[in-house]
């Protein structure tokens, strides 16, 4: 097969038989994901649970066929490709902009080199702008396949190691906690995480709302694909001053590398610095734990300036996590405050067209007000740059001066001086959630 017109696209949503099974579609599309992500087999149970989720999505599922069938290969209702998309929003601290979520995205390793995830992904994304639908987001598990459609690394998070020995101590809490505490059950959590994940997602630029999985993958009721719940999975909540949940963790014990009594935090969402900080000060002093292991932590986090002993906060890592495609420019630059006012006019280059154009951008007092004054990019233009640089710029997530540095920013120095103080921001943006 060397075409991408002898294979079909088929579009479906997840289904249930009249008995509670999955319809043999689903199965098949749902098993080819896993053998896409080398993953275990579902069971009956966990896939129908898998099922369930993704129809609490409502997600649109694409799978792409081919009908040959090898002796003893798999059979033609298997999908050669897969790729699911579903609608969500996206914080820019200012408002929760509608998103196009794309996930779930795999391509059989003897059907590669066809143009089968071009062709999925550029059908995707004309789906999402004709839908006037601002941005498109995914979370990558290869750096190298997305940047050619557009995407560009939008947020990162730190892995971070604390040494929990006697040296941990946070003093700021010591002169007065705000809040409280307390252990809780662990499928309490499902019962609190919607409210408090939705106001971390409302304040925090680069979030992104959260799929109908989440509060099960987080305290354990997905193991794997067992099933059975994960029962090593513990769970404490943090109470503001009138009681009411405003920060919650997950973590387990695990079995570590050096022999070192370790905890793994799965989950830490907290709505403001006080819950932070008091999760953390109840996470550093469990019981014989001498390390505790993070891998979601904001590059900019607080923590360790609020450390007695800095030192005992070690950054093992830095991963890219967000991923942002801007489809309408003017929605998504106006979705956001600025730091300097400026008027500028902005060329956006687009091999695919969707965002393609120059804009004259003015801020007046952090306020944006956005033209487009031609649908191609302008040579004359003051700035121009590719719609994934502009896409990881957008939140803040990458500076304009570094861009600019890497030769993915052009355009007069003064004038990208500007468009720099005007993108500035004064926390990295952040997101924790994978899709």
């Amino acid at each position: 097969m060397t075409s991408s017109d002898e294979y079909e696209i088929r579009r479906f949503r997840a289904g249930l038989n009249d008995d509670g099974t999955v319809t043999a579609e689903t199965e098949a599309w749902l098993q080819a994901v896993n053998r896409g992500f080398h993953e275990q087999a579902f069971t009956p149970k966990t896939l129908r649970r898998e099922a369930e989720f993704i129809a609490a999505d409502d997600r649109l599922m694409t799978g792409v066929y081919v009908d040959r069938k090898l002796p003893h290969s798999v059979g033609a209702e298997v999908p050669v490709a897969t790729f699911t998309t579903y609608m969500s929003t996206l914080s820019t601290g200012e408002t929760l902009l509608p998103a196009h979520l794309i996930s779930d995205v795999t391509v059989r390793p003897t059907h590669r080199r066809r143009g089968l995830l071009r062709r999925m992904m550029t059908e995707s994304l004309t789906a999402a702008r004709d839908a006037s639908l601002p941005i498109a987001a995914l979370t990558a598990s290869e750096a190298t396949i997305y940047g050619r459609f557009g995407f560009g690394v939008a947020t990162q998070t730190s892995t971070i190691e604390l040494d929990t020995t006697s040296r941990f101590a946070l003093p700021s809490l010591d002169r007065g906690a705000v809040g409280t505490v307390e252990l809780a059950r662990r499928e309490a959590i499902a019962e609190v995480a919607d409210d408090i994940v939705a106001r971390f997602h409302t304040a925090t630029r680069g979030s992104v709302g959260r799929q109908a999985s989440y509060p099960a993958r987080i305290d354990g009721t997905i193991n794997g694909h067992a099933d059975e719940p994960d029962l090593t999975v513990r769970a404490a909540l943090h109470y503001d001053v009138d009681g009411v949940p405003d920060g919650y963790v997950t973590y387990q014990h695990v079995e570590s590398r050096d022999a070192v009594a370790e905890v793994k935090v799965i989950d830490l969402v907290a709505t403001g610095p006080d819950s932070y900080l008091g999760l953390w000060n109840f996470v550093g002093n469990l019981d014989l734990i001498q390390r505790v292991r993070f891998s979601r932590a904001r590059i900019d986090d607080p923590l360790p300036w609020a450390m007695a002993d800095t030192r005992g906060y070690r950054v093992t890592g830095r991963d890219d996590l967000l991923w942002l495609r801007i489809l309408d420019p003017i929605a998504c630059l106006q979705s956001r405050r600025y730091s300097g006012d400026g008027e500028l006019g902005l060329a956006v280059e687009d091999a695919l067209g969707f965002a393609a154009g120059t804009f004259d951008l003015g801020v007046s007092g952090g306020i944006p007000s956005v033209q487009q004054t031609a649908t191609t990019a302008r040579p004359d233009a003051d700035v121009t740059l590719d719609v994934a640089s502009l896409s990881s710029a957008f939140l803040g997530g990458a500076t304009i001066g570094a861009l600019a540095d890497a030769g993915r920013v052009r355009g007069d120095d003064d004038a990208v001086r500007q468009l720099g103080r005007m993108f500035a921001v004064d926390r990295a943006p952040y997101c924790i959630t994978y899709f």
